[in-house]
């Protein structure tokens, strides 16, 4: 009861503070509630480091690279603020994690647990320090160049910068991990950056594009300027929200294939 307890502050205080400093929106705020509330009441600390771990961080790179780059927020239609699909796209196959562990422990769901929150922060770190430094940008398919921040794009320093969040998360982790520590850093490692990658890819091939008649630009919402966008590629049922929970199913699969091999 008191773990319940502390859970419910717990994630009352991210929430909360997180629609304050407005990375989430109320929609997106209630979502961290819940998922949050379950992820700290049935996993304690040891699951619980890592996704704060990545919630602080990429709070932090997303504030600070908001003021530098507006333009890239006009890709999406929430200026920069998570909306509950974001936070369920990038939290909900975690949180089944820790319930699954919770009525079957068993030390190797940690490892994939892990490598499903490194694969998030390594997509976001990848995407807030690319656009922040204005790097070079190209597609990650035709190898031709692409506008910084778009689905589908990578750039030099994102990718060190998704490297450097997997040993992040791993760092958060490590002191849970009573597995092969080498072994189980190279599936973590493995299985997320190759989850990461499947976003760009899947960000690039089937995520639904569109060109806003307006200002000219490709987008990836159905309307910009205030007006409808034109459908230009991709499949039209997946946006980046999809694309955002498949890479992190990716992840999960790579690293329970990895365990197993």
């Amino acid at each position: 009861m008191e773990e319940l307890f502390a859970a419910l502050i717990l994630s009352s205080v991210i929430s909360i503070i997180s629609y304050k400093i407005k990375y989430l929106t109320k929609s997106g705020s209630a979502a961290m509630f819940v998922l949050a509330f379950l992820i700290f009441g049935f996993g304690g600390w040891k699951f619980t480091l890592p996704i704060v771990s990545f919630f602080i961080s990429s709070s932090y790179l997303t504030k600070l690279n908001g003021n530098k780059n507006k333009p890239i927020d006009t890709f999406n239609s929430n200026q920069g603020q998570r909306n509950y699909k974001q936070v369920l796209a990038n939290g909900s196959l975690a949180a089944l994690v820790v319930l699954l562990n919770k009525f079957y422990d068993n030390e190797l769901l940690y490892v994939v647990y892990v490598s499903i929150i490194a694969s998030a922060c390594a997509d976001t770190w990848a995407t807030e320090i690319g656009t922040y430094n204005k790097a070079k940008t190209i597609n990650i398919v035709t190898f031709k160049t692409a506008e910084p921040g778009i689905s589908g794009g990578i750039s030099f320093p994102g990718t060190m910068a998704a490297f450097a969040a997997v040993f992040f998360i791993f760092v958060s982790s490590v002191f849970f991990i009573n597995n092969n520590l080498i072994k189980s850093f190279v599936i973590i490692f493995a299985s997320s950056i190759l989850g990461s990658f499947a976003d760009s890819v899947m960000g690039a091939v089937i995520q639904s594009k569109y060109l806003c008649r307006n200002c000219g630009r490709t987008v990836e919402t159905r309307s910009h300027c205030n007006k409808p966008a034109e459908y230009v590629s991709g499949i039209k049922l997946i946006d980046n929200n999809w694309v955002n929970f498949l890479s992190s199913f990716t992840a999960a699969a790579v690293s329970f294939l990895l365990i197993f091999i």
